[in-house]
């Protein structure tokens, strides 16, 4: 809690481009009410705290998705110029 969104860095991960593409598509749809855990307790917990700290899930969905495609690009982009300059 508090961290700052610089400290996320995104690491596609998958040999094909589609398994990239997908995982992208995920977090495009992504909605915190379908979220799944080990135990059922912990699932209502989280839902709790999501609740309790946005209000709903709709603007919680929305930060999470932004936050995903910001530093998605960031992560991105930073691997291109990698790429670039030690060719």
């Amino acid at each position: 809690m508090g961290g700052a969104v610089s400290n996320i860095t995104v690491v596609p991960i998958g040999a094909e481009r589609a398994s990239v593409e997908a995982v992208k598509e995920s977090f495009r749809a992504f909605r915190g009410e379908q979220a799944e855990c080990f135990l059922a307790a912990d699932r209502h917990k989280l839902l709790g705290v999501i609740e309790a700290s946005f209000g709903d899930f709709h603007e919680f969905d929305h930060l999470v998705r932004n936050v995903f495609e910001m530093r998605r690009s960031r992560t991105e982009r930073f691997s291109v110029d990698l790429t670039s300059e030690s060719v």
